[in-house]
C-alpha cells in the first residue's frame, strides 16, 4: 500500500508518479528572519493527474488554483494530513497531449500556511480598517483606537484624539485580507509586553489634523518594522491541523525541549560567516537632529532652555540614523540593517503634533503606548532638561532608542564607531574647588590638572594637565565620561536649574571648531538665610558623550571639556562650586562570540516518520546527539534547526544545524 495519497480539488489521483520523492523542510533564512515548515518537491502527474489538471487548465484558463492534500496513511485505520496547499495554473509546466511523449505534468504546491497567502503577496497593500481583502470579499477590519498624545515639556495632554490602529490588530487584519480564515496569527512576544510597552501605527496627516486616515500598508512592511526593532521571527507550521503564523523573538526558535539523536556518525562543523557583522545601522531615515538641546521656540536665542521639549542628540540615545562598527577581527563584511522606513523619531513627531508642520502627512508613524488608557507612553531619558516645576522632558517611544534596539541582537564584539583601540584612558581630577560663580556662567576649559594619586592616572600623558585638554593622536571616536561633584550655596527661598554640559573642541592653535551637547542633570534644593547648602549632600551629575576627531583635518587637535550651569531661580546670590574627575571609557560593554549560534553542524541521519511529524508540530525544538564515547553513552552536541530537510518515504534526513561554541550557552 503507498503510504501517500494526494487530492486534487478533494478527488483523489492514483498517477502520482514520483509520490517516494516527496520531501519537506524544516528551514530558517537568517536573512529574512523566517522559520517555516514548506514542501521542497516538485509533483509529477500522468494519465488519470495529467488529464484532472489539463482540464481545469483548459476550463479555468491560467489564472486558476487548485486545492491540494498530502495524506500520510501508515495504516489502513490511521492518517494525517501532511500538506494543505494550492497549485496555481499558471505554474504548470507539461508536455503537450499527442506530441509523441508520454503525457506529463509538474507543478509545484504552495502550502497555504504561508507560502500562498503570505510570501506570495507580502508587498501587497491594505487600508487597515477598511475591510476589503485581496480578492475583494469584504470582511469585518480592524478597529480603531483614539490615541492621545502628550507635550513633552510636562507630560500634559495635547488636545484632540488621534486615528490610529494597534500593530498587532492591523496585522491580523491583513492576514485576514491575505488568506480569510485560513491562516491563525498570534504573537506571546506582544502579548506578553507591558501595557505601556504596546505600538500603534497610523499615518502623519491623522497627528497633524485629527483626520480620520486609514494606513496604507503591507504585511512585508509592519512585520519588517517590529523585526529590526525587537530582533523576531516569522514562525510558520501547521499545528494540530491548523494553519498558523508566529511572530516571535529569537528564543522562541531556539527552545529547551529536545529531540534526541542517537549514534550519529560524520558530522561536519563549520560557521555561519554572515551572523559576523562589520557595521550595524539603526535608527530611522526620518529624524531631526539637534545638537545642542535647542529648545522647541526657535525664537528664543538665550540658550537657556525654558523647555527642552526636542531631544538633543547623544549617541544612542536617539532616533537618529547611525552606523556603529562592530570590533571583532572575525567580521564577514556584512552589514546589519536595523533602519525603520517609518516615522519614530521622538522630534520629527514633536514637530508635527506640536507645529502642525505637513512634511509628513502622508508617512507612516508606529508609536509607543498604553493600552489601558489609549495613550502616548512618556518616557525621561535625560532628567533635568526642564528646570521649571518637576525639572524633567518627557520623550516618545523610548522602547526602541537605538542603544535599547541594539541590546536586542548579538554581536561578536563591541558596538562603536571608533577605527582604533583607543587604549590610552585617564581619570583626571582638579586640585582646588573652582571660584564660586553667579548663576547662568560658563568657563572654558574647565581646570583638572591632577592625574595622581590613584586612583587618578594618564595613561602615556593623554591629557594636557597644563591646558587641561584631551591630545588626539589618532582619527576616531572618543567617549568621555564625566562625574561633576557640586555643591549649592544659595539664600533664595527655592533653587532649581540644570546643569548642561559639552565638549568644546579646538584646534591646535586655539580656533573653536565645534561643541555638542555632553548631558544633563538637575539641580535643585529649598533653603532660607539661615541655611547654608554647604553643609547639605553634595549633588553627583554623571554624564558621557562620544566624539568623532578627524586627525586628517586637524593635525594635532585637542578635546577641552566644559561645564556651563544654567539658573532658572535665585538670583545673583546663587552660586556654585564644582569638584571633578572625567574617564575615558568604552563605549560599550564587550559580548561574546560564543553565543552567536553562528556554528554549524552538518550529517546525514535517519528519523521515522513519526519523530518527523512530531517535529513538524514544533519544529523550533532543541535537537541532541547522544553517542557512544569513552565511559559510555552521552550528549557531544545539541543545536537547533537551521535546514533540516527528509526523504518522507526512506526517512533519511539532511541534518544542518546551528548552535554555540560554548555549549554551556545553549540558552539564547
Amino acid at each position: 500500500m503507498e503510504i501517500l495519497e494526494i487530492y486534487l480539488d478533494n478527488t483523489q489521483i492514483f498517477d502520482w508518479v514520483n509520490w517516494d520523492d516527496y520531501t519537506q523542510e524544516i528551514s530558517r533564512e537568517d536573512s529574512i528572519k523566517t522559520f517555516a515548515v514548506q514542501v521542497t518537491s516538485t509533483f509529477r502527474f500522468t494519465g488519470d493527474g495529467y488529464k484532472f489538471i489539463l482540464d481545469k487548465l483548459n476550463e479555468l484558463g491560467p489564472c486558476a488554483t487548485i486545492s491540494a492534500k498530502v495524506v500520510y496513511r501508515p495504516s489502513e485505520s490511521s492518517s494525517e494530513m501532511i500538506l494543505e496547499g494550492t497549485i496555481f495554473t499558471n505554474s504548470l509546466n507539461y508536455k503537450l497531449e499527442n506530441s509523441g511523449v508520454e503525457c506529463i505534468v509538474e507543478c509545484k504546491i504552495e502550502d497555504n500556511a504561508f507560502g500562498r497567502f503570505i510570501i506570495g503577496n507580502q508587498d501587497a497593500e491594505f487600508f487597515i480598517g477598511q475591510g476589503i481583502s485581496l480578492t475583494g470579499v469584504p470582511y469585518t477590519g480592524a478597529t480603531p483606537i483614539d490615541l492621545t498624545m502628550f507635550d513633552p515639556e510636562d507630560d500634559t495632554d495635547i488636545s484632540g484624539n488621534r486615528r490610529v490602529y494597534d500593530v498587532k490588530d492591523a496585522i491580523l487584519d491583513i492576514v485576514e485580507a491575505l488568506s480569510g480564515d485560513d491562516i491563525v496569527f498570534s504573537s506571546s512576544w506582544y502579548d506578553a509586553l507591558p501595557d505601556d510597552e504596546r505600538y500603534c501605527v497610523t499615518i502623519g496627516s491623522n497627528i497633524r489634523l485629527l483626520t480620520q486616515s486609514d494606513p496604507y500598508i503591507s504585511f512585508r512592511a509592519i512585520v519588517s518594522e517590529l523585526q529590526k526593532k525587537y530582533n523576531l521571527w516569522l514562525f510558520s507550521a501547521r499545528i494540530d491541523g491548523v494553519n498558523t503564523i508566529k511572530l516571535e523573538q529569537e528564543d522562541f526558535i531556539t527552545q529547551f525541549e529536545e529531540i534526541v539523536l542517537n549514534d550519529v556518525r560524520d558530522i561536519d562543523v563549520s560557521f555561519d560567516e554572515s551572523k559576523f557583522y562589520s557595521t550595524v545601522n539603526v535608527g530611522s531615515t526620518e529624524f531631526i537632529r539637534d545638537d545642542e538641546g535647542k529648545q522647541f521656540n526657535p525664537s528664543d536665542t538665550t540658550e537657556t532652555f525654558p523647555f527642552m521639549s526636542n531631544f538633543p542628540y547623544v549617541p544612542l540615545v536617539t532616533h537618529i540614523e547611525e552606523l556603529f562598527n562592530v570590533e571583532s577581527e572575525c567580521s564577514a563584511g556584512s552589514s546589519l540593517d536595523l533602519i525603520s522606513q517609518w516615522v519614530i523619531d521622538h522630534n520629527v513627531i514633536l514637530k508635527v503634533v506640536k507645529e502642525a508642520n505637513d512634511e509628513y502627512d502622508d508617512d507612516t508613524f508606529l508609536i509607543q503606548y498604553d493600552r489601558t488608557t489609549n495613550r502616548a507612553t512618556p518616557e525621561i531619558l535625560l532628567e533635568g532638561v526642564n528646570p521649571f516645576g518637576i525639572g524633567k522632558t518627557y520623550q516618545y517611544n523610548g522602547q526602541i532608542i537605538n542603544e535599547r534596539v541594539v541590546d536586542r541582537w548579538r554581536f561578536q564584539g563591541d558596538i562603536t564607531n571608533n577605527f582604533v583601540d583607543t587604549t590610552d584612558k585617564f581619570r583626571i581630577g582638579t586640585s582646588n574647588s573652582s571660584p564660586l560663580q553667579p548663576d547662568d556662567f560658563e568657563w572654558n576649559p574647565t581646570p583638572m590638572d591632577l592625574d595622581s594619586p590613584l586612583p587618578l592616572f594618564n595613561d602615556n600623558n593623554r591629557w594636557d594637565t597644563t591646558n587641561y585638554e584631551f591630545l588626539v593622536q589618532e582619527t576616531g571616536v572618543y567617549r568621555f565620561d564625566g562625574e561633576i561633584l557640586y555643591e549649592i550655596v544659595s539664600n533664595a527661598s527655592a533653587l532649581n536649574g540644570i546643569l548642561a554640559s559639552w565638549i568644546y573642541e579646538y584646534s591646535p592653535t586655539g580656533i573653536f571648531i565645534n561643541k555638542t551637547l555632553m548631558g544633563v542633570g538637575g539641580v535643585s534644593g529649598t533653603g532660607n538665610s539661615s541655611i547654608d547648602f554647604f553643609d547639605q549632600p553634595a549633588y553627583l551629575h554623571k554624564n558621557n558623550i562620544a566624539v568623532w576627531v578627524n586627525r586628517i583635518d586637524w593635525p594635532s587637535p585637542a578635546v577641552g571639556l566644559s561645564w556651563r550651569f544654567v539658573n532658572s531661580f535665585g538670583g545673583d546670590d546663587t552660586v556654585l562650586e564644582l569638584k571633578n574627575t572625567v574617564t575615558t571609557g568604552d563605549f560599550t560593554e564587550e559580548q561574546s562570540a560564543n553565543t552567536l549560534f553562528s556554528q554549524r553542524m552538518q550529517f546525514q541521519h535517519a528519523i521515522d516518520s513519526q519523530t518527523w511529524l512530531d517535529m513538524v508540530q514544533n519544529p523550533a525544538r532543541g535537537i541532541s546527539i547522544v553517542n557512544d564515547v569513552y565511559n559510555g553513552r552521552a550528549e557531544i552536541a545539541k543545536g537547533w534547526p537551521k535546514k533540516i530537510s527528509i526523504n518522507f518515504v526512506t526517512g533519511m534526513a539532511q541534518w544542518d544545524l546551528i548552535t554555540n561554541i560554548d555549549q554551556e550557552a545553549f540558552s539564547p
